[in-house]
């Protein structure tokens, strides 16, 4: 379709490299918006990446004083969650995404 070679398997080399494009991102937000705080959302996926991958992945953005919000197990990702023939959440997934992440952030503060 878009001519993209996925790897079949995520390894410790992709986890770092997005790490440090996450890294990047930050540093770019935190020069734009010196007054408010980055964080990044772990979203619920079909296939997630393996319960050790993702303890690892987190632990490197934990190294990187990079603050996420995990939402990964808020449902159980499923047909019913995506737009009919697509992979991307419906409108009522990404409404109780939404209602989560608000909860999330107020009680942060």
């Amino acid at each position: 379709y878009f001519d993209v070679d996925f790897p079949l398997k995520l390894n410790d080399s992709h986890y770092q490299m997005l790490v440090a494009l996450i890294k990047e991102s930050k540093a770019i937000y935190e020069k734009q918006f010196k007054e408010t705080e980055f964080y990044v959302l772990l979203y619920p996926t079909y296939e997630g990446p393996s319960d050790w991958s993702f303890v690892k992945f987190k632990k490197m953005l934990d190294k990187e004083n990079i603050k996420y919000i995990d939402l990964f197990n808020v449902i159980n990702f499923g047909p019913e969650h995506t737009l009919v023939g697509d992979g991307h959440p419906n409108k009522e997934t990404s409404e109780l995404i939404g209602k989560e992440l608000f909860k999330r952030i107020l009680e942060m503060k």
